[in-house]
């Protein structure tokens, strides 16, 4: 919960896979919201983690995002980058509390 609010704090993107494509071995803990939390960069289309310490590449190409780099992810020329289909954007508004 405490990745939630400071994405939320920072503005941050948190990419949240489709339930009903999400593999029930995936385990559901720091290291995946390090990956699913993420942090636009200056250059527009383009994210990092939002933790530093996790080598993340991302960029937005209408409504893919495509998986440029991260740990243990080894790009193929004959499959192409791993990428995923935007279903929905939801905008926030950070509320003075």
């Amino acid at each position: 919960m405490e990745k939630f609010i400071e994405a939320e704090e920072n503005c941050f993107t948190i990419c949240l896979p489709d339930i009903r494509n999400f593999n029930p071995n995936v385990e559901v803990d720091e290291k995946f919201f390090d990956l699913h939390i993420l942090k636009q960069q200056k250059d527009e289309g383009w994210f990092k983690s939002a933790n530093p310490k996790v080598p993340l590449i991302v960029e937005q190409q209408r409504n893919l995002l495509k998986l440029f780099s991260a740990p243990d992810y080894y790009p193929s020329f004959q499959r192409g980058l791993h990428y995923s289909n935007i279903i929905n954007v939801v905008y926030g508004v950070n509320k003075v509390k």
